[in-house]
C-alpha cells in the first residue's frame, strides 16, 4: 500500500483514503469491522483513514517498525 510506505519515515504522514483501505483490507475485513463497531461501512472507513497516519506514526517513531512488531 503506497500510502503506508509514505507513511512510514520521518516527515509528513501521506494521508490515506477510504478506498485504499477498501482495497487493501478486502471486503470480509470490512464488513467484520462494521458488525463490530455498528457502523455503517463508509463511517468505518472513513475512521479508519482518519486514524491509520497517527497510529503508523506513533509505533514508529524513528520511521520504521520496530522488530518486536513484525
Amino acid at each position: 500500500m503506497r500510502a503506508l510506505d509514505d507513511t512510514l519515515g520521518k516527515g509528513e504522514n501521506a494521508p490515506v483514503t477510504p478506498d485504499q483501505l477498501k482495497t487493501a483490507l478486502g471486503p470480509a475485513q470490512v464488513k467484520a469491522l462494521t458488525e463490530e463497531f455498528g457502523a455503517s461501512e463508509d463511517d468505518v472507513l472513513k475512521l479508519l483513514a482518519k486514524q491509520l497516519p497517527g497510529v503508523v506514526d506513533k509505533a514508529s517513531p524513528e520511521g520504521t517498525l520496530p522488530s518486536t512488531a513484525v
